[in-house]
């Protein structure tokens, strides 16, 4: 599952005179975020573009208007409001994470790879982007690497049942079938829906 993030809110700024009351980029910001919470994209867009207007160099609207944009599936524009959110802000972890997801959508492995290695660098307790990271070590085939990586991210949250699901998938691809049913029946326990064919598949 893609996690799409949307930066932290910005202060409201509440004037006592309405002649006073000119909407900064951070007030657009704010709105954007109000109006993407309720699922109004398209009004959440034109918020961050009027915030970008107003400020170009403000990371974090470049950053949720990419968001906007990898939602409505534009992703050249995405990887370009990211790009910039990042040539802003060089450090800016949640930037390099939905980067690559969405490299990864679009199938540039290697590139994903390098965006959660900067994420994690970054955010070394994010467990997200271990499991994250661990898809994309999975689709490239190379098993004991993404095992490593699910195992670090039930470490950090033991209750994550999409991880021992996919480590599970990943032990199975390596043969290591009774440590895959292990796994598939925490997954199991935890929620996980997919679990139970593949426990009565492959499991006794």
């Amino acid at each position: 599952m893609q996690k799409i993030l949307l930066a932290a809110l910005s202060p409201l700024f509440l004037f006592s005179s309405p002649l006073l009351a000119q909407k900064t980029a951070e007030d657009y910001l704010t709105q954007g975020n109000a109006m993407y919470r309720v699922n109004d994209l398209k009004e959440a867009m034109k918020k961050y573009n009027k915030a970008i207007a107003l400020r170009d160099d403000y990371a974090e609207a470049y950053y949720n208007r990419g968001v906007i944009k990898f939602e409505l599936s534009d992703y050249k524009g995405a990887a370009e409001d990211y790009e910039k959110a990042i040539e802003l802000y060089p450090d800016f972890a949640d930037a390099y994470f939905n980067r690559a997801l969405l490299k990864h959508t679009r199938s540039d492995l290697a590139g994903a790879l390098a965006d959660y290695d900067k994420t994690i660098f970054l955010r070394p307790d994010d467990y997200e982007a271990y499991k994250s990271r661990a898809d994309v070590k999975f689709d490239m085939k190379n098993y004991p690497a993404s095992i490593a990586d699910y195992t670090k991210a039930v470490q950090l949250f033991p209750d994550y049942p999409d991880a021992y699901m996919n480590r599970g998938l990943a032990k199975f691809n390596i043969r290591q079938i009774h440590e895959a049913c292990l796994d598939w029946n925490t997954a199991r326990k935890l929620g996980n829906t997919e679990a139970e064919g593949f426990i009565n598949g492959y499991c006794r």
